[in-house]
């Protein structure tokens, strides 16, 4: 996977909400599950080109570009993110026996 391929897996676990825009809160778990030790502010002032306060796919990889982000240096920063709540809802639980009392 290139480095390209990785950034679009790392925005893809960064865009908890799946809207496809990542918003500063998004943006603070780099900081709060990474060793990120930047601001978030000007992270998101850096990356959000057309100022709408959201940074898109196409905004994030262009931001990796301009720090020279290598495709070690992303797959290091993914593998420092714990998965989403939502991504843990949807692996499969196993059957539990329900214990049943006759009536």
């Amino acid at each position: 996977m290139g480095s390209s391929a990785s950034a679009k897996a790392l925005f893809s676990e960064l865009d908890v909400n799946h809207n496809g825009r990542l918003e500063r809160e998004e943006l603070c778990k780099i900081a709060n599950e990474t060793p990120f030790r930047g601001d978030v502010d000007q992270l998101l002032a850096m990356m959000d080109r057309d100022d709408d306060g959201t940074v898109s796919l196409k905004e994030f990889q262009l931001g990796l570009q301009n720090v020279k982000a290598t495709k070690e240096q992303i797959d290091a920063i993914r593998a420092h993110i714990k998965p989403s709540k939502r991504k843990e809802e949807k692996t499969p639980k196993q059957n539990t026996p329900v214990a049943t009392t006759a009536i």
